[in-house]
């Protein structure tokens, strides 16, 4: 039977159109590869500040817009609050050793697990440049694990944080006293505080010389620990020391400073700022280890005149106060299937657009060095100079959080609140950590 050219027609027509309907369908499809990230601390919701009413941009729409600007990978996106009930660490623990995410952020103890794929390659092939990242934050995330014969990139910072101190000018004046120095020592702390402790002379209110962070202390002990000469924390495995004279002279310094009301009673079972601070009411003069929300904070309630910030206490090594950049850093699991389109992601995290959309929505401060004091100033924003270098100086060895503070932050917090209840002396501190944390915590 012969068919008519006609019908020849109609025929090719339609294997043609058959032909493009397959190469269209998801069979045939672009395959995207799935990256799941476990992250901690991202705001994925849009959310709006109680005091300015400012409306801010959750991070689901950065998800979103990476998503749709990449073909080939589809991000899905898991943020853990700081504050999980069960922990964020043990979460993103049980995704690492159970292969349910690919790229995870969680304590720098756990590159110890072996459970991190190097990134070294990943850094070369695109000789990505680790030496934009704030100084010594990528250091510390560069070890050795059981079986490696040299150190490896295992980790990255994702974010920066640090701690400085801050003081209420308008006291300072009241009492005659100077301003803090750039960067004060333990004794001009202990010296000026005492002086500001007491019956203000122009108002006649009661005044607190220093504001130390009673349920929140184990950073700021260790700070003052190394601001002594001390390393109660050693990286090479060594057993650590709490009843060392640096670490006596800390606790002393605290307790004596209490005992003469200079550090207020309330502070032992307080964590945050004092009562009235970064108000037109405040009494308390000088606020230790103060956190880098002081920039935001100060200028929205038009105080910025009014309070001025230090450096952290320097120690013998050059550092100041901690570095919160490589403590909690994230990294691609080694169960991970999918590590070239991981490390796309982790380069993404800390592409300049990434960490100005959370500096600017979320106030996570970039671990892009260059970029901290230039994205402050351009938001008018106070202290720039101070924080960008105390980010510099900020001391690894704190910020990195070794296995006894990650475990026995809990007992250096709940053994100094007592320190400054006055319910036990220095010494008797000093041996109720130590013990506690060899105990409990050194396996």
């Amino acid at each position: 039977m012969k068919i008519s050219k006609q019908v020849k027609g109609k025929l090719i027509i339609f294997i043609l159109c058959m032909v493009m309907l397959g190469l269209t369908s998801p069979a045939f499809a672009q395959q995207k590869t799935t990256v799941k990230a476990m992250m901690i601390g991202f705001q994925m919701e849009d959310w709006i500040d109680p005091v300015t009413g400012t409306t801010f941009n959750g991070f689901s729409r950065m998800v979103e817009k990476f998503n749709a600007e990449r073909p080939n990978i589809e991000l899905k996106f898991t943020s853990i609050p700081w504050g999980a009930l069960i922990g964020p660490y043990a979460k993103t623990l049980s995704a690492l050793l159970g292969g349910t995410a690919d790229v995870i952020q969680t304590r720098i103890v756990y590159i110890q697990t072996g459970q991190f794929e190097p990134l070294d390659e990943y850094i070369e092939k695109d000789n990505y440049d680790l030496g934009k990242l704030i100084a010594h934050s990528a250091k510390v995330t560069r070890q050795k694990v059981a079986g490696d014969k040299e150190a490896h990139q295992y980790m990255l910072p994702i974010y920066a944080d640090a701690r400085l101190i801050a003081y209420d000018k308008k006291i300072f004046d009241d009492y005659g006293v100077a301003y803090l120095s750039h960067k004060p020592t333990m004794d001009e702390l202990r010296e000026k505080g005492t002086k500001l402790a007491g019956t203000n002379p122009v108002t006649g209110e009661k005044t607190y010389g220093l504001w130390f962070e009673g349920n929140y202390s184990a950073w700021a002990f260790l700070t003052y620990v190394r601001a002594f000469g001390g390393i109660p924390i050693l990286e090479n495995g060594s057993r650590p020391n709490f009843t060392s004279d640096a670490s006596l002279k800390a606790l002393r310094w605290l307790y004596e400073l209490r005992e003469k009301e200079v550090i207020p009673a309330k502070c032992a079972a307080i964590s945050g700022d004092p009562p009235g601070w970064l108000s037109k009411d405040n009494k308390h003069a000088i606020r230790l280890d103060h956190n880098l929300a002081i920039t935001f904070l100060a200028k929205e309630r038009g105080l910025v005149e009014r309070f001025g910030v230090s450096l952290n206490v320097l120690n013998k090594w050059g550092y100041a106060g901690l570095l919160g950049a490589s403590d909690v850093p994230a990294g691609i699991a080694k169960l991970s299937e999918n590590k070239d389109a991981a490390w796309e992601v982790l380069k993404w995290l800390l592409s300049e657009e990434v960490q100005r959309f959370r500096f600017d929505n979320n106030r996570v401060f970039p671990v892009l060095e260059k970029e901290i004091s230039q994205w402050m100033k351009e938001d008018n924003l106070p202290y720039a100079d101070v924080i960008a270098e105390q980010m510099k100086l900020g001391d690894p060895l704190i910020g990195n959080y070794t296995k006894v503070i990650t475990e026995g932050r809990m007992v250096i917090r709940s053994t100094i609140s007592k320190l400054l209840a006055l319910d036990i002396t220095p010494e008797e501190a000093a041996e109720v950590i130590q013990q506690e944390i060899m105990t409990k915590v050194i396996l």
